[in-house]
């Protein structure tokens, strides 16, 4: 891709999210603090303050001896120090969060000997830089009023002093305010250093805590949200911006996180009922850690093609709710997805790939072309429809015998008693299988892994037999004992006839199954193959080895093997004016096949030659398909009247 989505879309709008108070963005152009305030964050500039005098809290014999004290002037003469930075050298911090050695979270070793203890406040984790939400509370504080309060606070705070959700409750006065670990600690500073307008000091009690959102976005704060998104999208390059949305200035005095269950869930409304036709959606700094709601935006906007998910939380397994995208630009960057590759680019692009397989740029990088193949729409209905059986190694006589038998090991497969099913196996058959399963479904089977055969994921000296079912009977005690109910769909089965001459007889099916007896809301459906190889015996044929492999089956593939069945069948039952004249062209050939499919199968020459001429002639498909349509019950009664 030439040139981002989110880029052209930014140079072209005068929209700015979150900026400092001389209207400059906090994040450089890579979306990391700026050094002047990363700076501000750790100690620049602190509290400017009169006078301060306070006593410190050391132990032993300098306990109560230790006096600071110093003034306005104190600040201007140290230079650098400021108070803010003092501060920090007295709790133990030092810089990015690091002690004089250059441990992070250690005591600095300055505060030894002054009395104060090194350890972080009770209220927090380990010093960090990454902002907090945290909740200010101040005692008798609602006379004074929201004004005064931010007023007084600001004017002796040199950070960016942003509150938020100011409320009281009572007599006192609560808002919440989003702060580095340092910044906090400056905050904390001038507790009782602001006089109230009774004469009382005010006191600050800060705790970590995320500001309240309403479980439904409704009435004005729904409006609210509806206009900041109309100012954050760009109608000439279709981006919306929804970067860091919490600091929106639109949206002050009220908070609202994207990742709050009914912030999103907003958000994803109005995306899905006023801009369907979304090209790029920027979600960066928003602390995400699910897409789940996500994902219902996906069916409503089919255009967009760039999504920037970075500085995010979001792991590997949320990206498969988004796989309906067919996303050109995406970007990852300081997610726990992006740290897990770091050091290989192409691993990174090859599992992103594995759910935007169109994906040319990501996380800013272009990526070499994909390779995919596709056809478009107009060629694919050009197409022929695919034939649901192959038996062109069959005979006639070969084809109903292999129909008539899967009929009957289908039937008792899926009946109370799979007792029945000796009769099908020789004395010496013997029996493997092998299953794996998707991840998010790990937990819907009930079959021991140590039963499965495959090779891939058994170790190397389990793989000589020692997973193999030997004898008929030990087959049986398997399909009873620890194979669940099952009940195939008989419109999606498939029949492949690999081998045939008249000692051996090896053929291959395939299609799905569901487990009656699961315990979900919904039937677990597998996709299986079953490869069976017989001889004959008597006037049928036996088992004398079957490999049974099986997966589960997703919600889109089912889908498509049973549109895919229903198309073919459509096309067998339905007669037509073209199909029924075409028993009066045939040639002699044709007419013998007609005549030889009417004797075995009973019907009439009409849907008879329906059945052949659906099957492009073919007697082996025909016959397939009649016994299972005949199985089914979907022949009507007038197929079999002259």
């Amino acid at each position: 891709m030439s040139s981002s989505f989110f880029k052209k879309s930014l140079a072209s709008s005068n929209i700015r999210i979150s900026t400092h108070s001389g209207g400059r963005s906090v994040f450089d152009e890579n979306g990391s603090m700026d050094d002047e305030y990363e700076r501000r964050s750790f100690g620049g500039q602190g509290p400017r303050t009169g006078s301060y005098r306070g006593q410190s809290r050391g132990r032993g014999k300098n306990r109560g001896n230790k006096y600071q004290s110093y003034n306005q002037h104190d600040d201007r003469s140290r230079g650098s120090h400021s108070v803010t930075e003092r501060m920090a050298d007295r709790l133990g911090y030092r810089g990015r969060g690091r002690d004089s050695r250059g441990r992070r979270g250690a005591a600095n070793s300055r505060s030894r000997g002054h009395g104060y203890d090194s350890r972080p406040s009770r209220d927090h984790h380990a010093p960090t830089n990454a902002p907090q939400w945290y909740q200010v509370t101040i005692p008798y504080g609602a006379e004074a009023g929201k004004d005064f309060i931010y007023r007084e606070i600001n004017d002796l705070l040199d950070i960016k002093f942003s509150p938020t959700s100011y409320r009281e409750d009572g007599k006192a006065a609560i808002f919440f305010i989003e702060l580095s670990f340092s910044s906090v600690e400056a905050l904390k500073a001038i507790n009782k250093r602001i006089t109230l307008p009774n004469g009382f000091k005010m006191t600050l009690l800060v705790k970590q805590q995320d500001p309240p959102v309403p479980k439904v976005l409704e009435g004005e704060l729904l409006e609210k949200l509806l206009t900041t998104m109309s100012n954050l999208y760009d109608t000439e390059s279709k981006v919306l911006d929804l970067s860091s949305l919490h600091k929106n200035e639109g949206l002050k005095p009220e908070c609202l996180p994207l990742n709050r269950r009914s912030v999103m869930t907003a958000v994803v409304s109005i995306i899905a009922e006023h801009i369907p036709e979304l090209v790029a959606l920027n979600l960066s700094h928003n602390r995400l850690t699910s897409l789940e709601i996500l994902e219902k935006l996906v069916p409503n906007t089919p255009s967009l093609l760039g999504l920037d998910l970075s500085h995010n939380e979001v792991r590997d397994t949320e990206l498969d709710r988004l796989k309906g995208w067919q996303l050109q630009e995406l970007n990852m960057a300081s997610t726990p997805v992006a740290k897990r590759y770091a050091d290989n680019f192409n691993s990174y692009l090859s599992f992103v790939r594995k759910r935007f397989p169109k994906l040319l740029t990501l996380d800013g990088k272009e990526a070499p072309a994909p390779i995919v193949f596709e056809i478009d729409a107009v060629t694919a209905q050009g197409l022929p429809l695919r034939k649901g059986n192959f038996m062109e190694e069959c005979d006639p006589a070969c084809s109903q015998l292999v129909t008539q038998f899967i009929n009957q090991y289908i039937e008792l497969f899926d009946s109370d008693n799979r007792d029945h099913l000796i009769a099908a196996y020789d004395d010496d058959a013997t029996f493997s299988t092998s299953f794996w399963f998707y991840p998010m479904e790990g937990k819907q089977h009930r079959f021991d892994i140590s039963s499965s055969r495959n090779l891939l994921k058994i170790p190397s000296n389990e793989r000589n037999g020692k997973r193999i079912h030997y004898g008929k009977q030990s087959v049986i005690d398997f399909f009873t004992g620890e194979f669940p109910r099952t009940k195939h769909l008989l419109e999606t089965l498939n029949v492949d006839v690999v081998f045939q001459n008249t000692a051996m007889l090896s053929f291959t099916l395939s299609g799905l199954f569901e487990e009656p007896n699961s315990t979900k809301a919904h039937k677990i459906t597998r996709m299986f193959s079953r490869n069976f190889t017989t001889v004959p015996r008597g006037e049928g044929i036996v088992i004398v080895s079957e490999q049974l492999s099986f997966t589960n089956a997703s919600s889109d593939r089912r889908g498509q093997m049973l549109a895919a069945a229903k198309q073919r069948e459509q096309a067998a039952a339905a007669p037509s004016t073209s199909t029924s004249s075409s028993s009066t062209t045939i040639d002699s050939s044709q007419k013998a096949m007609l005549q030889q499919f009417m004797k075995e199968s009973g019907m009439n020459e009409h849907w008879s030659s329906e059945c052949l001429v659906a099957n492009s002639w073919s007697y082996e498909a025909g016959a397939a398909m009649y016994a299972r349509l005949k199985a089914e019950g979907k022949i009507p009664p007038e197929a079999f009247q002259t």
